[in-house]
């Protein structure tokens, strides 16, 4: 809890936060980075050179700023950012550290001394998440000692490498005995981290949406290969397709992940809509709520992409189809390549499809991923069609972003 003046103070902040808050938060990772390098591992290069990183931590202070007085308003966007630091590895003292450059940054952005209450006021603020926050990530490290036999990294080997499409590769990854660590249960949807080393002789780490059925022997991550390579973007996928290979030892940590399916509730219609390689999670999901343990309804699976050439999981999405009568699949290629016209339902975006007479009854939960773009367009397609917000779920891959504020447009 926060004291009323400090709630009063930090409050008044929001607007100043909105209207500066990436300048801020580029001042901040810059000087971060600068004093203490020891925690520039835990963030991806890749969204700090796109200014992903900057816009997601701006929009997060701003929020909190407005909604410090409002905790049920934030517990979404804790409970996320606490499985993203699970993933990650982040500790107690991880947090005096972003605590100090943090005031430090608001000090030289608003040209305001130490003592100032804004300042004061802040500092506290920040303590009180950051209680929070730790609690949180401790309760998450807790369970997976109880259900994975340790918290952190530990060794897999590479069991099976598989390509799936020409973008698409799959990873079997098990644990490598004498570690004690143990698959344990995850939840559709959820991710694994990966931590590689760099050519700099630091390490970097990557999520990966498990993407098989929850109770094989094995875990399944399918990684697409990042063709443009600028700098740090693409590293690690490309360190993946072309340097990791079957036998080899990559260090795993999680599973981690608030994006998920579970058969609880009322049985609902199931609208599962993907885009790319963001197939990964919704197959997870495709194959959890079609598994014989789950109570049957039906499901409608729409998969984007550009070709038959980047299609990946065809053939597990047809066999998945022919046992299970309730599922129904379509196929958009927005850039077809010749003969792919008889294998996809239609040419073009999934707006091109019959929705209205595909998803009859508007009480559905609908889950979704993939580029960004795809998904601003497919959540307007589900509220025009009459889908409750509240039952419409989605995935960013790498930091948060609202779907309000994000480039429009839809690629596939």
């Amino acid at each position: 809890m926060v004291s009323a003046e400090t709630l009063q103070t930090v409050t008044a902040t929001a607007p100043i936060l909105a209207e500066q808050g990436e300048l801020l938060t580029r001042h901040f990772y810059d000087r971060m980075f600068r004093e203490n390098p020891e925690v520039k591992p835990f963030f991806n290069p890749a969204h700090q050179v796109s200014g992903k990183q900057q816009k997601a931590l701006a929009a997060a202070i701003t929020s909190y700023a407005t909604h410090l007085g409002e905790p049920e308003k934030l517990a979404d966007a804790v409970a996320l950012i606490a499985h993203k630091h699970g993933s990650l590895g982040v500790l107690p003292e991880h947090y005096p550290i972003v605590g100090a450059n943090l005031l430090a940054a608001i000090q030289e952005v608003l040209d305001i001394p130490a003592e100032h209450p804004v300042v004061v006021a802040w500092g506290e603020a920040y303590q009180a998440l950051a209680e929070l926050m730790i609690a949180q990530e401790e309760a998450l490290y807790q369970e997976r000692d109880r259900e994975h036999g340790s918290r952190g990294f530990a060794p897999f080997s590479v069991q099976r490498k598989v390509v799936e499409s020409e973008t698409i590769t799959s990873f079997y990854l098990t644990p490598k005995p004498g570690t004690g660590r143990r698959l344990g249960a995850y939840l559709p949807g959820q991710y694994l981290t990966l931590r590689l080393p760099t050519a700099a002789g630091s390490t970097t780490m990557r999520n990966y949406s498990l993407s098989g059925p929850c109770h094989e022997q094995h875990y399944r991550i399918s990684v697409k290969r990042e063709t443009a390579v600028v700098g740090p973007c693409g590293y690690a996928s490309n360190r993946l397709h072309d340097h990791i290979h079957e036998g080899d030892s990559v260090e795993v940590g999680g599973p981690y992940g608030v994006f998920t399916w579970q058969d609880a509730g009322p049985v609902k219609p199931l609208v599962l809509l993907s885009a790319g390689v963001g197939i990964t999670p919704i197959l997870a999901i495709l194959h959890a709520a079609t598994a014989e343990t789950a109570r049957p309804r039906d499901i409608l699976f729409i998969h984007a992409t550009q070709h038959s050439g980047v299609h990946a999981f065809r053939d597990e999405v047809a066999a998945i189809a022919e046992r299970y009568p309730r599922l129904r699949v379509r196929t958009c290629y927005d850039t077809p390549r010749p003969g792919d016209a008889d294998l996809a339902d239609v040419i073009g975006r999934v707006d091109s499809l019959p929705l209205a007479k595909l998803i009859p009854d508007r009480d559905v939960d609908a889950y979704f991923c993939g580029p960004m773009p795809f998904m601003i367009h497919a959540r307007g397609l589900l509220t025009d069609l009459g889908v409750s917000t509240d039952q419409q779920h989605y995935e960013c891959f790498g930091p948060l972003e609202s779907l309000d504020t994000a480039p429009s447009g839809c690629p596939v």
